[in-house]
């Protein structure tokens, strides 16, 4: 029996459903968000990308990974003049 693997209409179909639900350009962002946090130097400033997930955890719904969080994080010297 064939699968629909093999069956150039579906497979072009699922195609269109990833264009469209935006998988494939989360799955960039997520992987520009991560290059930029690791290619930044370890002096004072900091920077750290997460994955944000939405959804609940008390349902039987799967989680979806839509957003990059990209924290910032940089420590200054207080003085008299701060």
């Amino acid at each position: 029996m064939p699968t629909w693997e093999s069956n150039p209409n579906a497979t072009n179909r699922l195609k269109e459903l990833l264009v469209q639900s935006g998988a494939l350009l989360e799955l960039r962002v997520a992987r520009t968000c991560e290059r930029f946090a690791a290619a930044m130097p370890e002096d004072r400033t900091k920077v750290r990308a997460e994955r944000l997930v939405y959804g609940t955890t008390d349902t039987s719904q799967a989680l979806r990974e839509i957003d990059q969080l990209v924290h910032i994080y940089t420590e200054f010297e207080v003085g008299t003049r701060s």
